[in-house]
């Protein structure tokens, strides 16, 4: 059975590793405005943004701070 797993992993890994170039392409086309976050990646977003505003913004590095980018998609809650 490992076999077998084994076997369709490395299928699928060199399926989607095949399709690199054609992606990192695509990113550096002037098309492209960048990816829209699934939701569970923008709970972890806000969360990140929440913690930033909780330690305070002049107390973290510039570098290290997260953009607050996600205030536009909140509804009723004061995200100063």
């Amino acid at each position: 059975m490992w076999d077998a797993r084994i076997a369709n992993f490395d299928r699928i890994v060199e399926e989607d590793v095949s399709f690199v170039t054609p992606i990192q392409e695509s990113l550096r086309s002037r098309g492209f405005r960048g990816v829209p976050l699934s939701y569970q990646e923008r709970r972890i977003y806000h969360w990140h943004e929440a913690l930033d505003r909780r330690i305070g913004m002049d107390r973290i590095d510039p570098a290290l701070r997260m953009a607050p980018v996600l205030a536009d998609w909140l509804d009723d809650v004061d995200v100063r």
